[in-house]
């Protein structure tokens, strides 16, 4: 993307954010885009990263910045939040939609994920809206999330088998789980042993296989968990 068309999504994005109709009006949205109304200071945008509401800074991550999703840094950034909702902007993904709970009801989840999703749908999105291929399904900047774009997981305190991060891979293996650090991808776990757990096995998957893998799966880890 170009500055100028991050920008637009960003804008697009804020009307969206505004609208009534919108399944989850009444949130707050967190800009980096410099000279923005709804810009944040940098200690509250690290203040947010900490809490795991806000990605971090992408020119961090090598591999992001290969790839060019880190270009025009921070302009067109930024994180709209309501309740249960979390929308990154400019992320990694153009888009990314996030429904979180403390809670084991993986259904309940996904119906609220799916209005939301139907309403982007429905919408004139900027650039051509999601992008879609016939045969591969949706498009996203991971390879791993090609087909129905979504990853399903589970924060864990699994202190016993975190002692041990060959250990706690294996286990995960095991139970059809790629592990992460607390803060996603190429993190630790964290206080108590907090990890990131989520089906390794998605493409061609449906929406339904990839939370009963991570419902199983979780069930496995934790038993391992009991017995190391």
């Amino acid at each position: 993307m170009t500055k100028s068309q991050r920008l637009e999504l960003e804008s697009f994005m804020l009307g969206i954010f505004a609208d009534p109709a919108f399944p989850a009006a009444g949130g707050r949205y967190y800009s980096l885009t410099p000279g923005s109304p709804h810009e944040i200071s940098a200690s509250k945008y690290a203040a947010l990263v900490a809490s795991h509401v806000m990605f971090a800074p992408l020119p961090g991550d090598p591999y992001l910045a290969a790839a060019g999703a880190a270009g025009d840094w921070p302009h067109g950034r930024g994180c709209f939040v309501a309740d249960e909702l979390v929308v990154w902007v400019g992320e990694e993904d153009h888009l990314r939609i996030m429904v979180l709970q403390v809670a084991t009801d993986l259904a309940s989840l996904f119906l609220l994920l799916a209005p939301l999703v139907s309403f982007l749908s429905s919408a004139t999105l900027p650039l051509g809206g999601f992008s879609a291929h016939p045969s591969l399904g949706y498009v996203a900047a991971c390879p791993s999330n090609l087909g129905t774009g979504l990853r399903a997981s589970a924060l864990l305190p699994l202190p016993r088998l975190a002692s041990d991060p060959s250990a706690l891979a294996a286990a995960g293996g095991r139970a059809g789980l790629q592990v992460r650090g607390a803060g996603g991808e190429n993190s630790e776990a964290g206080g108590g042993g907090l990890v990131d757990v989520s089906p390794g096995g998605r493409l061609g998957a449906t929406e339904r296989q990839i939370a009963e893998r991570l419902y199983e799966g979780v069930g496995a880890l934790l038993a391992e968990e009991e017995r190391a």
